[in-house]
């Protein structure tokens, strides 16, 4: 048997850590935690999700927001930095939800 540690297993974690419970370890399921906001007012700890068919609106992947245009997700089993501004970021993009509370103020 072996155990598969996907993007939402790692987000799901992280936020865990963190005494924020997103209920469940599927992308589409944590998509539903928390507040929408806007890719344009993304602030640090922000929860972000992507669909893996170009486009789609099926959400397949998730990553956290660090800031100034990058985020960390999973993928292929490795944690890795990554920058919202690539065009496959930007076509695969969903939304991004914002279950920390008073973030930043």
């Amino acid at each position: 048997m072996s155990l598969t540690f996907t993007s939402a297993s790692f987000t799901y974690c992280v936020f865990k850590q963190h005494r924020i419970d997103l209920k469940d370890k599927l992308a589409s399921k944590q998509a539903l935690a928390g507040k929408a906001v806007l890719i344009s007012q993304l602030q640090k700890g922000e929860h972000i999700f992507f669909s893996t068919n170009n486009g789609g609106k099926t959400i397949t992947e998730t990553g956290i927001y660090l800031g100034n245009n990058q985020y960390i997700s999973m993928t292929s089993g490795n944690v890795g930095k990554k920058n919202l501004s690539t065009t496959l970021v930007q076509q695969n993009y969903v939304t991004a939800r914002r279950v920390i509370k008073n973030i930043y103020k």
